[in-house]
């Protein structure tokens, strides 16, 4: 099974839909909500970016919510 992991704040959209979209496929997940701080700058020094929210996937990330990306790296 892959390892999952979520960056998300309380107040996105985009982070709520990335919920319902792993629910639905019933996919295990790991979530981080980073609201600021600390937690915000450490995703940024991970990744170079602050958009939210970030999908990290057997440690490949990806940036937003993009269904075809999630989709290609959980079927590889």
């Amino acid at each position: 099974m892959k390892k999952v992991k979520i960056y998300t704040t309380s107040d996105s959209a985009p982070c709520d839909e990335l919920r319902k979209y792993l629910n639905s496929k019933s996919i295990d997940f790991t979530e981080n909500n980073i609201g600021s701080g600390q937690a915000a700058a450490a995703l940024i020094k991970k990744t170079g970016y602050s958009v939210v929210p970030q999908i990290e996937i057997d440690g490949q990330i990806i940036v937003g919510f993009d269904r075809k990306k999630i989709d290609e790296l959980l079927n590889n």
